[in-house]
């Protein structure tokens, strides 16, 4: 349910072209993946959720932003592994924000 949630926010926050919000979609929808064991997925999109608030800030993320993303990635790395890990992320950090909307609304988790 939160999923669907997140995804309606998605392409209705795509449409607005809303960059800060898509982010936190972003990051949200990648939380759901690894609460769902969706590993690999939650990595991509907690990378490109950082790269898209980076974008849409135009500075980096404010300090408590980046400790709670920094735990979430602290997380995706213990149950990834190093080298599952350091691979989902130069795929996810290749993806621009428009190939990870598509990657975060495609039902084949």
């Amino acid at each position: 349910m939160v999923t669907a949630l997140l995804e309606e926010s998605m392409m209705l926050t795509q449409r607005l072209d809303d960059k800060g919000t898509i982010a936190h979609v972003l990051r949200g929808l990648g939380v759901s993946a690894y609460q769902q064991g969706y590993l690999e997925r939650a990595r991509q999109l907690l990378r490109e959720s950082f790269a898209a608030q980076e974008e849409a800030q135009s500075w980096p993320l404010p300090p408590v932003a980046r400790a709670d993303y920094d735990s979430d990635v602290a997380i995706a790395r213990a149950h990834l592994g190093e080298a599952a890990f350091e691979a989902a992320w130069v795929e996810g950090q290749a993806m621009t924000l428009e190939q990870a909307i598509t990657y975060a609304l495609d039902d084949g988790a």
